[in-house]
């Protein structure tokens, strides 16, 4: 299973998958990794802190 699943089809997923799009596009970032997989992270880590 994709360990960020439960992100995907979500409104933060959608507006963070733009924002790093529009950074590469400019040319700002180059990912590495999948951008799923970037993506899914920052939904994680902002999820996390928005329980504590």
């Amino acid at each position: 299973m994709f360990p960020y699943e439960e992100h995907k089809n979500t409104e933060l997923w959608q507006r963070i998958d733009k924002i790093v799009a529009d950074l590469e596009k400019n040319g700002d970032v180059k990912l590495t990794t999948a951008r799923e997989y970037v993506v899914g992270y920052f939904c994680k880590k902002l999820r996390e802190g928005e329980a504590k």
